[in-house]
Order: C-alpha cells, then sequence, then structure tokens
C-alpha cells in the first residue's frame, strides 16, 4: 500500500534521490547547529548593570598596578 507512492517516487527522482536527501539532511544538520553557535551581540553603556552574567573572550589583568608594585 504504501510502497507504490514510494517506488513512484523512487522512479521519478532515479539517480539524483540520494545526493537531494543528503543535502536535505546536511541543510537541517547546518541550521540545527547555528542557533547554537551564533552568539548573542549586546550593547552595554560604561557603568551600566548587566541584566545576565557576562563571560569576557580573553584574560584581562591589571598591569599598571603591577607594575607600581614592582
Amino acid at each position: 500500500m504504501l510502497n507504490r507512492p514510494i517506488n513512484n517516487l523512487l522512479k521519478k527522482l532515479g539517480s539524483n534521490f540520494i545526493p537531494i536527501i543528503l543535502g536535505a539532511f546536511s541543510t537541517i544538520l547546518v541550521l540545527t547547529m547555528l542557533t547554537s553557535v551564533i552568539q548573542k551581540s549586546v550593547d552595554y553603556k560604561e557603568g551600566q548593570g548587566a541584566t545576565e552574567s557576562i563571560r569576557a573572550n580573553k584574560t584581562i589583568e591589571n598591569n599598571t598596578l603591577f607594575m607600581i608594585v614592582v
């Protein structure tokens, strides 16, 4: 019952069936992963309190205080 429509679809697509399926799954996979990779961009002004915790992408050290003590 379900085999007839699937067989008709396979005959129409021929050898293009597997590349179409791979392309569709790849597109869905990339779009799914992008939602967790894309970073949010937020502008904060000086003295403004952050509404959520902020994580710096590099370590910032207070070198001027270190040079005064040495």
